[in-house]
């Protein structure tokens, strides 16, 4: 518990710290854009990509090493496809999809799912909108441009595709990676009860294991990254000229207590699962996924029908320590065989940074900025939308359009 305490503590100097620069960058662009100073928006920007992916890295890694390190957790993927462990995002974009069992399920098959694969220098998940106002944590995921929904169907997708569309605009050098869960929420009593209820309304069999998936969160983000398209390049429209690559998975937690789910509070307290089992099957989107809207809700429900009878084999079957049930494709990779230099590399920076700002903090004008920092960190969020949508506000300036949805409220 107090190793988990300290490890998490030691990222908030440091999240605070890169977020005080992100909001000086913005400054600098948005002086730019006022003074139609196109040098000066380009120089930021380069140094705005540059500045996202070191953020990016050091935090995946420094968490995904947490969680075995420190937690003790194993991640175990399995697979039939070993083209999984090698898609590169300089030829693909990949499009990650996954059940969702608990509200951490993102730190496993995302942070650590991630850089296992070296897919973590431009991810972006799919969350719900109180997420982002987290201290710390959740500023950060603005800054790194994660997509925060409000649950509201005519809001939510035109964010979605402004925000996929700045990201594959913005740094086009190399492709992105998108996180979702279909389901579009965790898998409490409340939900299975909801989910088995519209079953039986259109005659489809109840689950227990899996909430059937929402179809159209799915649908836009699969349609924005299928199409070549960006802010640089409207006109192409092509979806076969987009390479888009999807990773499914279904996700298996050897719980800390067997039966009893792992949610926020378990982590608070130190209990941690002991293994988490990913088996990932790979798609062409082009090839494999149908472009009729019916078929295509079809083919993504039939997803979720073959988790349910996965996760049933997994937490029904017998299976020794770090193995899966038979019925499960074999192992491709642990979490173990992740470089350790990569890990000790991303700890060095995270502390080295932490410790910087924790001897600066003794300087009381810094405290003063780090207080007014903290202060317009949480104002920002009900008055302007947060970081990211300024972000998404000083590139639509910049590129002579207006935001989609609610990116800047009150605009």
């Amino acid at each position: 518990t107090y190793g988990a305490f300290g490890s998490s503590l030691a990222l908030t100097p440091w999240i605070l710290g890169v977020l005080i620069c992100s909001l000086i960058l913005e400054s600098l662009k948005l002086y730019g854009i006022a003074g139609k100073s196109f040098y000066v928006i380009d120089i930021v920007q380069r140094i705005q990509r540059k500045y996202v992916r070191f953020l990016a890295r050091n935090y995946f890694c420094y968490s995904a090493a947490f969680i075995e390190w420190v937690a003790g957790v194993k991640v175990i993927i399995h697979g039939n496809d070993k083209n999984i462990l090698t898609d590169s995002n300089e030829d693909n974009k990949i499009f990650i999809v996954s059940n969702h069992r608990t509200p951490i399920d993102w730190m496993f098959g995302g942070w650590s799912y991630s850089v296992m694969l070296k897919k973590y220098l431009h991810i972006s998940f799919v969350l719900k909108n109180p997420l982002k106002n987290v201290p710390f944590y959740g500023w950060a995921a603005q800054a790194m441009m994660w997509v925060f929904l409000q649950r509201k169907r005519e809001e939510d997708i035109p964010r979605m595709q402004t925000v996929i569309l700045y990201l594959m605009d913005i740094d086009n050098d190399e492709a992105l990676s998108l996180f979702l869960f279909p389901e579009g929420t965790d898998l409490s009593n409340s939900n299975i009860i909801k989910s088995n209820q519209f079953a039986q309304d259109h005659k489809l069999p109840e689950m227990s294991y899996v909430l059937y998936p929402k179809p159209a969160g799915f649908s836009v983000c699969l349609d924005q990254l299928l199409v070549n398209n960006s802010y640089s390049n409207p006109t192409n429209n092509s979806r076969h000229n987009a390479n888009v690559i999807i990773h499914d998975i279904t996700i298996a937690y050897r719980d800390f207590k067997p039966g009893v789910r792992t949610v926020e509070k378990s982590i608070i307290n130190g209990e941690f699962p002991t293994e988490i089992h990913l088996w990932v099957d790979r798609y062409d989107a082009a090839r494999d996924v149908p472009l009729d809207s019916v078929k295509r809700n079809e083919w993504l429900r039939s997803l979720f029908l073959s988790k349910e009878q996965r996760l049933k084999s997994f937490y029904n079957d017998e299976a020794a320590v770090g193995q899966a049930p038979a019925s499960w494709p074999p192992v491709l990779m642990t979490s173990s065989e992740v470089s350790v230099w990569q890990r000790l590399y991303a700890v060095v920076v995270v502390l080295g940074w932490t410790s910087a700002w924790l001897l600066l903090m003794w300087n009381v004008p810094l405290v003063s900025v780090a207080s007014v920092a903290c202060f317009s960190l949480f104002a920002l969020s009900p008055f302007f939308g947060g970081v990211d949508s300024i972000v998404l506000h000083n590139h639509h300036i910049h590129t002579g359009r207006r935001s989609s949805g609610n990116d800047i409220k009150g605009k």
